[in-house]
């Protein structure tokens, strides 16, 4: 739930990380593939200054 939450509050973090891919795949004429995120969660360094965190695989 968390996931799908976070992919709709970040919408402009996204599309800013995606534009120099999306310029790059006009360049080289990719016109059928789209670039996106999918179940990434956008956090900053101060809150995690190691920038690990811990994941329980739950679809295993």
């Amino acid at each position: 739930m968390a996931d799908y939450q976070q992919h709709f509050r970040t919408p402009v973090q996204r599309q800013i990380l995606l534009e120099p891919i999306q310029m790059a795949l006009r360049a080289m004429n990719y016109s059928n593939i789209i670039p996106v995120f999918k179940e990434v969660q956008l956090t900053t360094l101060d809150k995690n200054p190691t920038g690990k965190q811990a994941v329980v695989n739950h679809a295993a």
